[in-house]
């Protein structure tokens, strides 16, 4: 029987929010039946973002330090979840996102962590074309580059217990 882990969501925002009620939405509506949490890293905003998304249900956490990876470490140091995934506040993840990262762990023992694609959300075609390029040539990149791999901010998940034996970001 597989057993299925316990997840924490941290999505870093600042000034967001006329987006993140949007991703928050997305999240809520996950397939996977399971414990997880959401947690929203206020990084510095000067609007509604914290409020917001305390009243969308989601735990927020302050990073004053400002940027994405300030904030993502703040949250993953929060996250309780024995995986952590990380989206950002103006992506909409597909409502199989927490499960396909559940199963992926749960069938792999050994992951530490995993990636996928993403589109950008009013993004120009060109920004839209260049990033779709990019995750069609990974399989290319990966044979020219063994042993390397990069994480988009949007879409990843790692092993709680790796993240923080490796000391974090």
């Amino acid at each position: 029987m597989i057993s299925y882990p316990s997840i924490s969501v941290v999505i870093p925002a600042r000034n967001e929010e006329r987006e993140l009620p949007a991703c928050l939405e997305a999240l809520r509506l996950q397939d996977y039946p399971h414990e997880y949490e959401i947690i929203v890293v206020d990084n510095g905003s000067i609007d509604d973002t914290a409020r917001i998304a305390a009243s969308l249900g989601a735990r927020v956490v302050q990073e004053p330090r400002k940027g994405p990876g300030w904030a993502r470490q703040a949250g993953f140091t929060a996250a309780q979840g024995e995986i952590i995934a990380s989206t950002d506040a103006d992506t909409l993840v597909p409502t199989d996102w927490l499960s396909s990262i559940a199963d992926a762990f749960s069938k792999h023992p050994d992951l530490v962590g995993v990636g996928g694609p993403y589109s950008l959300r009013g993004a120009p075609i060109l920004v839209r074309t260049v990033i779709g390029t990019i995750f069609f040539s990974v399989p290319l990149l990966r044979r020219l580059i063994p042993k390397s791999w990069n994480f988009s901010g949007c879409n990843f998940a790692v092993k709680a217990s790796t993240f923080q034996r490796v000391g974090g970001f």
